[in-house]
């Protein structure tokens, strides 16, 4: 079959490699769309832990063979995929914690992923598409339950101001989620114009432009002073995580959702203001909960399939397998705003 394959640092390469075997508990996927995560760009530029590589845990597919113990999946059946493997026996999993797995695994990381034509899966890890929809939309599930989670874990207050730092995938997709979940008036964040005006097209009531020197100013301006109650930043960026604290209120809840790329400094004034306003911060990690994989998957699921999440405003691309290190050519040149979404 056809494989994206990460060689080495910034060195992708299409090769033919073998069609993956499939356990008794698993099946055989037919992939037919993969998104490229930050994650995975982090990994292309130097940050994987082994080579080579075949990445991708962001898809949807067709099955095309299933393992003997498999009971409740058939052959074409399309589906979407949970990642993260878990043995459900450990200490964390009985405590309803799976992502805390002490023998967890992660598809595309350190077992080959969707950046091929087939894939293989535990039958636990499979997430079946409701009837109509689309491929495409399916490849979404997995970030769409970022965004779900993280909502959850900082228990979201309907009807109240929210504010959302990041207007990358999962800052769009934390945007509807929210207004899903009953967000109140929502204030968004990003440095990039273009992405500002997604966000407003996708429902967020103000936006404004982190690069902004009056950017505080003008958060202090709208809301009396106080801040907002609810912050969710998704961007990962130093610059976003500390502008997130700076714009909660007194008693706020503040929920890290964006996973850093680099070290993060805070001064001690912006590190007091922590203390000063007695705020709650908190941090989410990935997507699942008990029963495994979480109702997160099934949230994301029926919300794609019933059109009540859009997407074509995340999208900068769709591309055949071929394509991938072109568009890691221009993901590093600055050429790219969105996902990149590839099409077997």
């Amino acid at each position: 079959m056809r494989a994206a394959v990460l060689c080495a640092k910034r060195d992708i390469r299409i090769q033919d490699i073998p069609i993956p075997a499939i356990r008794e508990n698993e099946v055989l996927i037919r992939v037919g769309y993969a998104g490229v995560c930050g994650s995975e760009i982090a990994r292309v530029d130097g940050a994987a832990h082994r080579f080579p590589m075949v990445q991708g845990h962001e898809f949807s597919g067709v099955i095309e063979k299933t393992g003997s113990a498999v009971k409740n999946l058939s052959v074409g059946q399309a589906v979407a995929v949970a990642p993260l493997v878990v043995c459900g026996q450990c200490e964390m999993c009985l405590q309803g914690l799976p992502y805390a797995c002490r023998h967890s695994h992660f598809i595309g990381v350190a077992m080959d992923g969707a950046w091929s034509e087939f894939a293989s899966v535990p039958e636990s890890n499979v997430i079946p598409l409701p009837s109509g929809t689309a491929l495409r939309d399916g490849a979404f599930i997995e970030p769409a339950t970022v965004a779900i989670h993280g909502l959850d874990l900082m228990a979201l207050r309907p009807g109240h101001p929210l504010a959302i730092v990041g207007m990358g995938t999962i800052g769009l997709l934390t945007l509807q989620a929210a207004k899903l979940l009953g967000a109140g008036p929502t204030t968004v964040f990003d440095v990039n114009p273009a992405r500002l005006e997604a966000a407003a097209a996708l429902g967020a009531d103000f936006c404004l432009n982190s690069s902004d020197p009056d950017c505080l100013a003008q958060v202090m301006e709208r809301t009396g002073r106080r801040g907002f109650p609810q912050v969710a930043e998704t961007a990962g960026t130093a610059a976003a995580e500390v502008l997130s604290v700076m714009i909660t209120g007194a008693r706020g809840k503040l929920m890290y959702i964006g996973t850093p790329g680099k070290d993060v400094t805070f001064t001690r004034d912006e590190f007091e203001t922590i203390n000063k306003r007695e705020m709650t911060v908190m941090g989410s990690w990935m997507s699942y909960s008990a029963p495994f994989p979480g109702w997160e998957w099934q949230a994301a699921a029926q919300w794609l399939s019933q059109g009540k999440i859009l997407l074509d405003r995340l999208i900068d691309r769709i591309i055949p397998l071929e394509a991938l290190p072109q568009a890691f050519a221009d993901i590093f040149a600055g050429k790219v705003s969105g996902k990149v979404l590839i099409q077997l």
